[in-house]
């Protein structure tokens, strides 16, 4: 397809314009809103219509190209097709899609073209759609880089041309029949028949469950009904034994009143007799014993005794601390000598230890400083040795490396220019993809095969398999009809390839300088080229080393001079003769021993002090105590008398307060007793006559046992007891009726177990069946993409080679090796260090360049070398200096005798790089 002219009525700012374009190579200059980008827009929505989904009105090409006078936009786009068929696409945008008029018109004969599709003729055209032009033939500013798109059309055309040769012949309809065979009985939602009956299946087998679970409560209340009417008897029972209790209880309860009266009546006598006793033995001649008299009694007492006890302490404590101070002072007998030494004698001791520590250390270290020396200056020696041969490459100066630079570079430009046109590259790639077919057609006609075999041994099992086989008889007819026409081809382009790859002068050149290297490198000892930069490596990689070791000998030289090895010496030996002459005096084996015997020393004279001084205060608290103690003597002497008891022994006069107090306990509690139990008899009696009391005991009897019956019962709980009982009775009757109503309906509406066993059964079968066909689907699917992948790895050398070489010829062979990934990811081959790098390394001109070449690299892959098909560039060279612009334009030029370009540019560089070439399609747009 080639775009010969387009015509707009009225499209955005752009009005009544028509522009003719050449079939090579197209440059449209303008200024900033002169109309580049309006023209851009309107090809674009000639091949592919215009969106108006999105508010944004950068984003909304419709709003965006709305004609500013009120006009519809319009216009007409004129191609011709491969035959030279001349045709035109003309439109008319609406507010929307709805309301767009288009059609597709024979310029020659202006009768409509109603098979291809007026909304987007591209689609048809180029073969491609919307997503994939712009992210292929399509390249804005600063916009060269290729990413995946949710259908990455451009991947599936590469490969789908790999794999058959066909880029309209897909392993997707094979696999997608497949799927939809698959999706007939299963689906991640559960939809399909294999899901619907595995879910029928549960509940059958659930509902099976719940009918056993039935049964076994219906026997389970069967027996709770007999329980239950056991129950009722028996509470029916205990309601008539509460009702005759009470009756009996009432009498129990006047009996015993009556009894109590009595009881109370006799014990007031025996009282009134104890009280008159206990009052005349408290009375002495003139004193009577009160709780006043006793309390002072036993103070004085207590006194006493406090003083008596305080006094055996203190002496007990004058001896204990008597026999800790003899300790000590036999101890430090132990530490002679001790007093001699200075203050913080521990402390002092301890630096000179550590500056022991610290001279040892310097000593050593400078020994094995001593030795490191020695091992450089043997290292030193056999790095000299080790430099045999490569010592010839002392004469290698930067002119010299970068004159054999230079021609290595020559020799690689002057060989990619050996077929370096357009032409051949076309006629490699047709090569390239010719093969690949032969090989995708063979691997199409064994995949037929296997499933023809498959097929027909799954059929002897399952009749539905046999589909397979039929799909195998179609792929294998495939490929024997391709065969034939493969083997043509690939006979004819290499007889082309073979006219194209006669250069002489260049073939002279390559030998001219190819000489001259020889004769440096037999000069330099190397074999050539590769040789050269790995010795000139090890070269430099020696003579650094030798380097940084005669800088270490140095500063290691420079060390041992300021240290003095003799003066530390001295001081060491100072030192230790220091500590030897503490530990001799202090009877001590090492430092840590000294230290603790120091301490142990100060320890012991502090705790003697501290000795000394509890036992003067001890000593002083014994004369006290002696004399406090003979004043409580004499006052219990006192009162002791007054009572008439012995005060020979006062440590006996406990006895005498507990005889007291015993006496005084005994009086008070009599009259306690008689007050209470007088007035305990009068409320019992009340208004009674004491006669009548006894007359109604005597002639009432009750028996031991009714009294432990009575004993802890009363009316109140009886009632109780009956009104819970009445309350159990009657919820034993409801549940009664309750479990009656349930057994009787628990089995309606529900289905028998043996329905049930025979639905489940007829499932089971269908369910095995389905999982049968669904596993053949799943063999049959794992081959087809098993041999897809395959296609897959096959493909991707063969994108490398062709961006490889379109990127050499653009960065004048600096950069020839590339990798790309299935997202379009891409790493370049370093060619001074081998190694991977990703485009983030790169400058944004080398970025740039990278995908400038990959999007050429697709396009050629994906179109057909004998097809033209138009290239847009919208000021894709922004980021270029001067060299790489140049080179890029040259290519694009040569690029353009194949196929159809439209450079647009606001920069005049680009339209006076071009201006060299005679047969170039200038085209201004003014503001």
């Amino acid at each position: 397809m080639l775009l010969k002219k387009l015509k707009i009525n009225s499209f955005g700012k752009l009005k009544d314009l028509e522009i003719e374009f050449s079939k090579g190579l197209n440059v449209i200059y303008g200024k900033n809103e002169a109309g580049k980008s309006t023209m851009q827009a309107f090809i674009k929505a000639m091949l592919y219509g215009m969106n108006s989904r999105k508010q944004d009105i950068r984003e909304n090409d419709r709003k965006r190209y709305e004609p500013l006078n009120g006009d519809k936009a319009s216009g007409e786009l004129y191609y011709l097709d491969r035959d030279n068929n001349e045709y035109l696409i003309r439109k008319t945008f609406g507010s929307s899609k709805s309301y767009d008029r288009k059609e597709v018109i024979n310029a020659i004969t202006g009768k409509k073209v109603d098979q291809i599709n007026a909304d987007a003729p591209g689609v048809e055209l180029l073969g491609i759609g919307e997503e994939a032009f712009e992210r292929s033939l399509f390249i804005r500013q600063l916009g060269s880089e290729v990413s995946r798109d949710k259908k990455d059309e451009l991947m599936n055309k590469l490969t789908n041309l790999h794999q058959s040769g066909d880029e309209n012949v897909s392993y997707w309809t094979a696999l997608n029949m497949l799927e939809e065979f698959k999706r007939e009985y299963t689906t991640p939602r559960g939809m399909g028949k294999l899901d619907n009956i595995s879910e029928e299946y549960s509940h059958l087998k659930q509902e099976r469950i719940s009918i056993l679970r039935l049964h076994e409560e219906n026997i389970s209340d069967q027996l709770e009904v007999k329980n239950k009417e056991h129950q009722i008897a028996e509470i029916t029972r205990q309601i008539k034994e509460l009702d005759h209790k009470k009756t009996r209880l009432r009498q129990f309860k006047t009996y015993q009143e009556y009894e109590n009266i009595l009881k109370y009546y006799n014990q007031l006598e025996i009282l009134l007799q104890q009280v008159k006793d206990a009052k005349l033995d408290l009375k002495f001649a003139d004193l009577v014993v009160d709780e006043t008299y006793i309390e002072k009694l036993k103070e004085l007492d207590n006194e006493y005794r406090n003083l008596q006890e305080r006094f055996k302490e203190v002496e007990e404590k004058n001896k204990e601390l008597f026999s800790q101070k003899q300790e000590k002072e036999e101890k430090l007998k132990d530490f002679q000598g001790f007093d001699t030494f200075e203050e913080q004698i521990e402390l002092k001791t301890h630096n000179v230890a550590n500056e022991i520590k610290n001279i040892t250390k310097n000593i050593e270290e400078i020994n094995n400083l001593k030795v490191e020396l020695d091992t450089q200056k043997e290292k030193l020696s056999k790095e000299r040795e080790k430099l045999g041969s490569l010592i010839k490459l002392e004469q290698v100066n930067e002119k010299l490396e970068s004159e054999i630079e230079n021609n290595e570079q020559r020799i690689n430009n002057l060989k990619q220019q050996l077929g370096s046109d357009a032409k051949l590259d076309n006629l490699e790639l047709r090569k390239d993809i010719i093969l690949e077919k032969a090989n995708t057609n063979k691997l199409i006609t064994f995949s037929g095969v296997a499933l023809v075999i498959g097929g027909l041994i799954g059929g002897f099992f399952q009749n539905y398999i046999f589909i397979l086989s039929i799909l195998g008889l179609l792929l294998t007819g495939f490929g024997f009809s391709r065969k034939g026409n493969i083997a043509k081809d690939l006979h004819k382009i290499e007889e082309e390839i073979q006219r194209s790859k006669n250069d002489n002068e260049i073939h002279q050149e390559i030998n001219i300088l190819t000489k001259s290297l020889q004769e440096v490198y037999m000069e330099l000892a190397v074999t050539g080229y590769q040789d050269f930069r790995l010795k000139m490596r090890q070269y430099n990689e020696h003579k650094t080393e030798i380097e940084l070791l005669k800088n270490g000998i140095k500063a290691k030289e420079n060390i041992l001079v300021r240290e003095d090895l003799e003066k530390l010496t001295k001081e060491l030996t100072a030192h230790t003769e220091y500590i030897q002459s503490i530990l001799l005096t202090s009877k001590t084996e090492d430092i840590q021993e000294f230290t603790n015997k120091v301490q142990n020393y100060k320890d012991y004279l502090s705790e003697l002090a501290n000795i000394q001084d509890e036992l003067a205060k001890s000593n002083a608290w014994v004369t006290e105590i002696k004399e406090k103690v003979k004043e409580k003597e004499t006052a219990l002497n006192t009162e002791l008398a007054k009572v008439n008891e012995d005060s020979s022994d006062l440590l006996k006069i406990n006895t005498i307060i507990q005889k007291l107090l015993e006496k005084l306990q005994r009086k008070n509690e009599s009259e306690r007793k008689f007050t209470s139990t007088k007035q305990t008899y009068e409320e019992l009696l009340k208004v009674r006559e004491i006669s009548a009391i006894k007359d109604y005991v005597s002639s009432n009897t009750f028996t031991s046992e009714d009294e432990l019956s009575f004993k802890n019962s009363n009316e109140e709980e009886i009632d109780k007891s009956k009104t819970a009982k009445n309350g159990e009775l009657l919820a034993c009757e409801k549940e009664l009726r309750d479990l009656e109503n349930k057994i009787k309906n628990r089995f309606s509406n529900t289905n028998t177990l043996d329905e049930i066993d025979e639905q489940l059964g007829d499932l089971e079968e269908k369910i095995k069946s389905y999982q049968q066909k669904i596993k053949v689907i799943d063999i049959a699917i794992a081959n087809i993409n098993k041999s897809f992948e395959e296609i897959q790895r096959s493909f991707g050398p063969k994108l490398n080679k062709q961006v490889g070489n379109i990127l050499s010829k653009i960065t004048l062979g600096k950069y020839s090796e590339i990798k790309i990934s299935e997202d379009y990811d891409i790493k370049v081959i370093d060619p001074s260090s081998s190694s991977d790098l990703e485009v983030g390394y790169f400058s944004n001109g080398t970025w740039d360049q990278i995908y400038f070449a990959l999007r050429l690299g697709i396009v050629n892959l994906i179109f057909d070398p004998e097809d033209s098909f138009p290239i847009i560039l919208d000021d894709a060279f922004i980021q270029y200096d001067d060299l790489r612009l140049k080179a890029v334009l040259e290519y694009l030029y040569d690029y353009s005798k194949e196929k159809q370009c439209f450079l647009f540019t606001c920069r005049s560089r680009e339209v006076e790089c071009v201006k060299a070439y005679s047969d170039v399609n200038f085209i201004t747009l003014k503001n």
